[in-house]
């Protein structure tokens, strides 16, 4: 550190004119997929101002981002943990879950100590990196239910704490963890308008809960020839696609039953499902599509590491989910010029406008959701859908402006008093 006597300071020079060292955070991430968590956060931390913020991530499982950011300079520690660790037995993660959320229920003492339990890695990992990173600020990549072990080692440690709300899952969420997030979160950040209602619905405070849109890499997305990679018929035209997790929640159950009416009219057209999921869940849609007659035109395939690319290729990508938070597919398939058909659901209305950038169908409208992909698959009609959304995700959806958002909301939870969370949010 230079001293004001050092002869190497030039005249004039006082402590008012030390360049401030940047604050650290500790970003903890427990997705189990490598999926659009992982794409956020990295997206995210790419952006930050060195001059501002260090990032330090912690996460539960080695991915690509993981590997990008640690290649970028980025310090990332990966540790096992026993509900997380993908690679242990389903019925034994879940049923650890289980055994917390019944403690919360009837002893919400223990749900904390089963809680520091059964995530002792990531606890104690949380607890080690704030000491050895001198870290200033927690911030939780999920949400509170999945992060409650860093809420509580944020607590012990005294430490400012931010938390993501990224998904609608409320499973295992109680009035106790309601209160020790209100008390102990200082911000929470929402990533659309119906994340924060469903949210301060289940007991968050809403007055702490601040929406900040997605952001995404605004940069040329080179398609991929579909067909070829993914060794699918070349008459198969046009080729209609989901790409993602496979969970019931996405109900790709409703675009193979809807298939029928599609083909009725476009008769070589395809279906490709691209992505891992729950065991058992391909093999039931599998079956399906055969006692609907449409097997042949209805491809499987596992997750593919470039999927932003993949959805570029596609001529048209349906989402007939029955919720999601936010989904950063759309401005993927915004950024790489495919129009989107998705079901008329509350969250894709914030960010999106039906007739407009998207076409929506009614929640389990088969045939409503079947007249969409056929509009959509029109060349001549799909033309302004894709020209509005990718105007919508220039103007709105960036990387640097989602960055700069946050990095706001850091400046402000870091330079204020713990005692004013209202102020905070305004």
């Amino acid at each position: 550190m230079v001293r004001p006597d050092d002869p190497r300071v030039p005249p004039g020079w006082s402590e008012r004119d030390r360049v401030p060292e940047p604050r650290t955070i500790l970003y903890v991430e427990t997705g189990t997929h490598g999926g659009g968590s992982h794409e956020s956060l990295r997206t995210l931390v790419s952006h930050l101002d060195p001059a501002r913020y260090r990032p330090v991530v912690l996460t539960a499982i080695e991915t690509s981002q993981a590997r990008w950011l640690r290649e970028s300079g980025v310090t990332v520690e990966v540790q096992d943990d026993l509900v997380y660790n993908r690679h242990l037995p389903r019925r034994f993660r879940y049923g650890l879950a289980e055994a917390g959320r019944y403690l919360g229920r009837w002893w919400p003492a223990a749900r904390d100590q089963w809680e520091c339990w059964t995530h002792r890695g990531m606890y104690r990992a949380v607890l080690q990196l704030v000491r050895r990173q001198r870290v200033d600020l927690l911030h939780l990549n999920n949400q509170v239910v999945r992060h409650y072990f860093a809420i509580l080692a944020g607590q012990k440690l005294g430490l400012a704490c931010v938390s993501h709300l990224r998904s609608f899952s409320d499973w295992g969420m109680n009035q106790h963890l309601a209160r020790v997030a209100n008390h102990h979160v200082r911000l929470f950040v929402a990533h659309s308008a119906s994340t924060k209602r469903m949210w301060s619905d289940l007991g968050l405070d809403e007055t702490k809960i601040v929406v900040v849109p997605n952001g995404i890499e605004i940069s040329p997305v080179k398609p991929l020839d579909v067909r070829r990679c993914l060794q699918i018929p070349g008459e198969a035209d046009p080729l209609v696609g989901l790409v993602g997790h496979l969970i019931p929640n996405r109900r790709v159950d409703l675009l193979i039953r809807a298939w029928p009416l599609v083909r009725r009219r476009l008769t070589r057209a395809g279906l490709v499902i691209v992505g891992d999921g729950e065991p058992g869940l391909r093999g039931g849609l599998r079956q399906l599509a055969r006692r609907l007659g449409v097997a042949e035109s209805v491809y499987f395939r596992p997750r593919h590491p470039e999927g932003a690319r993949i959805i570029a290729g596609l001529d048209v990508l349906a989402l007939p989910y029955r919720t999601e938070p936010f989904g950063r597919v759309v401005l993927e398939a915004w950024l790489g010029g495919t129009p989107v058909v998705a079901s008329r659901v509350g969250h894709i209305e914030d960010y999106a406008t039906d007739g407009s950038d998207i076409l929506l169908a009614g929640y389990e409208d088969e045939a409503g959701l079947a007249e969409a992909v056929l509009r959509a698959a029109d060349p001549i009609a799909a033309r302004p859908l894709i020209r509005a959304g990718r105007h919508t995700v220039e103007t709105r959806y960036s990387a640097p402006a989602h960055a700069e958002a946050v990095m706001a909301l850091y400046d402000r939870v870091l330079n204020s008093h713990p005692g004013q969370p209202n102020e905070i949010a305004t």
